[in-house]
């Protein structure tokens, strides 16, 4: 009888604690709508989360994809010429052809001309100053001496030293009448014996041409020499090229494009994660986001120094609207998300109404039970107890329902 007695007053303490303070029918109102509003903003959170993480992710490899294109772009005009140059240096090398002989010269210089479409001219400089060339356009190969003497001769030895390719920076070429870049690559025989250097040139308007048909929609690829000349532009494709011996590249506002007039000026590096997954792509990348007009614009670019000295800028710049419709989804996901708590915080509130009574009812029973044991007879106490038990079927049922 002792336990009993103990869980009597018990009850009787917390009932009057619970009368002070809080009712218990508030109190599970209350927890039932806290939990409900608890779970579905957890799960709404993390699937928020999750969305713009993976939003983020796709938007982050798609520019590194476009970005990787823009640089297979050039690669892809530039990298045969590279692997040209090198095969003939290696047929002179092994005595497989003689540059000794106007005729081999000829024909070697002629075929690669042929087998290249991107060259626009190829020439061969012999140690003693003789040039040979070849231009695409023209039947015969021109034989011309250069002049300069001893220091034109001091000047071949010094690439003979440095023996390793180089390309050089874009030059206006009088003869061509366009901007061409040029490698230059010294050629020995089979006994090491240095012969002169072979040079090969590719028109810039070239490389716009290939950037003109790697761009797709929305985005603009642009390749720029140093930061602040620009090598390549879909623009440039079809235009005729001008220049100077001083000025062989358009500055950046001399294009008629806004947006790489403002790119350095007023370009900014933004924050977050997306500069993070975006170099999980390509560590070479750097973002900037930028202001041209009354449209924003992201310019995404990778600075490359395997063409020469000077840097080159590949890269590409799009809309802020593009990025802005692939989180509209996610703003979308976040307003039904929003919708969804607050129905289901309503819908908590209706329910917790609804067993309120049921619960405020149990009790009453319950009190009515204890007291019924101190003096009702067992029949009484029988009633009441089925009372209670058809209140708990009740509320069980409702939250069955």
């Amino acid at each position: 009888m002792l336990p009993i007695r103990i869980l009597k007053a018990a009850g009787r303490v917390v009932g009057r604690r619970l009368n002070g303070k809080l009712p218990i029918t508030w109190l599970l109102a209350v927890g039932f709508t806290g939990l409900t509003t608890l779970a579905v903003g957890i799960v709404f959170y993390v699937g928020i989360q999750e969305t713009q993480r993976i939003t983020l992710q796709l938007l982050a490899e798609r520019g590194g994809q476009a970005l990787a294109q823009v640089v297979r772009s050039v690669d892809g005009i530039l990298d045969p010429v590279r692997r040209q140059m090198a095969l003939m240096t290696e047929s002179v090398a092994e005595g497989r052809i003689d540059l000794r002989d106007r005729d081999q010269i000829t024909g070697l210089l002629v075929g690669s001309l042929s087998a290249n479409p991107q060259m626009v001219g190829i020439g061969y400089v012999t140690a003693n100053g003789v040039a040979y060339r070849a231009t695409r356009g023209e039947r015969e190969l021109k034989r011309v001496v250069l002049p300069g003497g001893e220091g034109l001769r001091r000047q071949l030895q010094e690439i003979a030293k440095a023996r390793a390719p180089e390309w050089l920076p874009p030059v206006w070429s009088t003869i061509l009448q366009q901007t061409v870049v040029t490698l230059r690559v010294p050629a020995f025989d089979e006994n090491d014996q240095f012969l002169g250097v072979l040079e090969a040139a590719v028109g810039v308007g070239e490389v716009s041409r290939s950037l003109a048909q790697s761009s797709s929609l929305g985005e603009t690829a642009v390749i720029l020499y140093d930061h602040d000349w620009v090598l390549a532009h879909p623009s440039l494709a079809s235009m005729t090229m001008t220049g100077s011996d001083t000025r062989p590249l358009p500055r950046l506002e001399e294009v008629n494009d806004p947006v790489l007039a403002a790119i350095w000026g007023n370009g900014t590096m933004p924050k977050g994660r997306f500069p993070v997954l975006l170099r999980q792509f390509d560590q070479e990348a750097t973002l900037l986001t930028l202001e041209a007009g009354d449209q924003d614009y992201i310019f995404l670019y990778r600075e490359i120094r395997r063409y020469g000295d000077k840097p080159w800028i590949l890269g590409f710049y799009i809309k802020g609207d593009v990025v802005e419709e692939a989180f509209g989804g996610l703003e979308m996901l976040a307003r039904t998300g929003i919708f969804v708590l607050l129905g289901s915080i309503g819908l908590s509130l209706v329910l917790a109404k609804l067993i309120r009574r049921p619960i405020r009812d149990y009790f009453a029973i319950c009190d009515s039970y204890y007291q019924a044991i101190r003096r009702a007879t067992a029949q009484e106490i029988e009633t009441i107890d089925m009372a209670r038990r058809g209140v708990h079927n009740e509320a069980a049922d409702l939250l069955l329902e």
